[in-house]
């Protein structure tokens, strides 16, 4: 009797992006191994994104940001940037709509909003000196 130890095969090939900087190394080697298990390569530079948030639509060139399965979020930007903020934000808007965010844009928000990253240290009782 043979052992089958292979996985099932999907069904459906998932769509996934990766938000990064364009020609940055591990942006591009991260897009390159999602792209080995998909089977199609994604690489979401923020600075490009337009937000029409009244139709609910978040496009990257001609993609429909909704229309992906997942965004796995490498890099929002080269350097920080207040914008930073905003593009957080409409990575928020896609998760709300049904597209998991790898990591979840809340989390990154409060990282790199200096305040609130303190203010949630303290509320943990970590003593701030």
């Amino acid at each position: 009797m043979a052992n089958n130890t292979s996985l099932p095969q999907q069904t459906k090939k998932l769509k996934i992006g990766v938000v990064g900087v364009s020609g940055g190394w591990s942006s591009e080697k991260l897009a390159d191994a999602v792209a080995t298990q998909t089977g199609s390569r994604i690489l979401i530079d923020m600075a490009g994104i337009d937000a029409d948030l009244s139709s609910g639509q978040v496009r990257f060139n001609e993609l429909d940001l909704g229309s992906l399965d997942a965004i796995i979020v490498k890099k929002i930007n080269s350097i920080y940037s207040p914008s930073d903020l905003d593009r957080l934000e409409i990575l928020r808007f896609l998760q709300a709509q049904g597209v998991r965010i790898f990591s979840n844009p809340d989390n990154i928000i409060r990282l790199i909003n200096r305040l609130a990253c303190t203010i949630t240290l303290r509320n943990a009782n970590i003593p701030m000196i």
